[in-house]
C-alpha cells in the first residue's frame, strides 16, 4: 500500500512535468524521461504495433547517460520474434526477466538481441487500447530490488501512456483532415477558375 502511494506521487509529478510541454510527442518523451531518472534504469521505451504488417516499432525511447540509443535499429520488428511476450500479455501478464541468461535456451533470438544491447534484466508490460494490445512499454536494467511492485507501477504508467498516444493520434488525424480539406478547397477554386475562363 505504501509503495503504491509512493508510485502515485511519482506519477503525479511526472504528469505535471510532461504537461509543461506543448505537443504530445514532447509530453511522452518528458514522461518517460522522468520515470527513467526516477527508477534509475538504462533505457525506457515504447513500442507500437502495426497489425497489418505484423511488426512493432520503437516509437519513443529515453536512455540514461552513457547508454547507446537503440530506437533506429528497432523499427519493423517482426512480432513473431517476441511472440512469447504477446502470449504473456494475452494472459494479462507482464514479461519479467530477472536474468537474461535464463532465456538463452528457450528464446535464443530474444536472448541474442538483448545481449547485444547489454540488457541483463528487463520488465515489459502491454499497452492496451479498447481491450486490444497495441504495443508495449518496457524498461531495461531496472533496479534489482522488487520487480513485482515495479510491474504494478508500470501498469499504471502504461495506462497514462495510452492516453498520451490517443491524444497524439487524435491531433494527427485532425491535422490530416485539415490538410485534406485545404487540398479540397484548392481543388474547388481551381475548378471554378477553369470554368470561369472557358
Amino acid at each position: 500500500m505504501q509503495a503504491i502511494m509512493r508510485y502515485e506521487l511519482v506519477i503525479n509529478e511526472a504528469l505535471r512535468s510532461a504537461l509543461m510541454f506543448d505537443t504530445p510527442d514532447e509530453q511522452i518523451n518528458e514522461f518517460i524521461r522522468f520515470f527513467g531518472k526516477h527508477i534509475g534504469c538504462d533505457r525506457i521505451y515504447i513500442f507500437e504495433d502495426n497489425k497489418k504488417k505484423h511488426v512493432t516499432n520503437n516509437t519513443y525511447e529515453w536512455c540514461s547517460k552513457g547508454i547507446q540509443p537503440e530506437i533506429d535499429f528497432l523499427q519493423g520488428v517482426d512480432m513473431d520474434i517476441i511472440d512469447w511476450w504477446y502470449k504473456a500479455f494475452d494472459k494479462k501478464e507482464n514479461v519479467i526477466i530477472q536474468d537474461v541468461e535464463t532465456i538463452k535456451k528457450d528464446h535464443a533470438y530474444t536472448y541474442n538481441t538483448l545481449k547485444v544491447q547489454n540488457v541483463t534484466r528487463l520488465v515489459v508490460c502491454p499497452i492496451r487500447y479498447k481491450d486490444e494490445i497495441s504495443g508495449f512499454f518496457g524498461v531495461d536494467n531496472p533496479p534489482i530490488d522488487n520487480h513485482s511492485s515495479l510491474t504494478t507501477f508500470f501498469d499504471m504508467i502504461a495506462t497514462l501512456v495510452v492516453s498520451f498516444l490517443k491524444i497524439r493520434n487524435s491531433q494527427n488525424k485532425s491535422k490530416q483532415e485539415a490538410k485534406l480539406s485545404g487540398y479540397s478547397a484548392l481543388a474547388q477554386i481551381y475548378i471554378s477558375m477553369h470554368y470561369i475562363n472557358m
